[in-house]
């Protein structure tokens, strides 16, 4: 989202990247603080192995799907994009709180690679974005 605030800016003015962050950050909260209060209950009742499959193959496809939805919203529909980036937001937390979870039985090494592949998308754009500002 962050390589496209000029995008938003441009289409839905400048307090639109504000809504933006909102509509993806906050809605994971409430999910989050769901997750943490039945984690227990899923894995007694599932076993942790199916529990966090189960978790995860949900999260990855509920975004997909989503994912797959936003090249046909046109640009001038922001209600919809928001929807969208909402429940992008919300199945993010789902799928970062379950990896952080698994990642916990492993070497403490993991979490470093687990946390680098999560922000991986971030150092990219920022070095696309030296390559148009006259890095490379």
């Amino acid at each position: 989202m962050g390589s496209l605030v000029s995008y938003f800016k441009e289409h839905h003015g400048p307090a639109f990247f504000v809504r933006l962050n909102c509509a993806y950050y906050l809605p994971g909260l409430p999910l989050a603080l769901l997750q943490q209060h039945y984690d227990s209950t899923f894995d007694s009742r599932l076993g942790s192995h199916a529990a966090y499959l189960t978790r995860i193959i949900s999260a990855t496809l509920i975004l997909t799907l989503t994912l797959l939805c936003l090249p046909s919203v046109p640009a001038s529909d922001a209600p919809t994009l928001l929807g969208l980036t909402s429940i992008m937001g919300a199945f993010s937390w789902l799928a970062h709180g379950t990896a952080s979870t698994v990642v916990s039985i492993f070497p403490p090494a993991a979490l470093v690679w687990l946390q680098s592949g999560f922000r991986m998308p971030e150092i990219y754009t920022l070095g696309k974005r030296g390559d148009e500002l006259g890095g490379k």
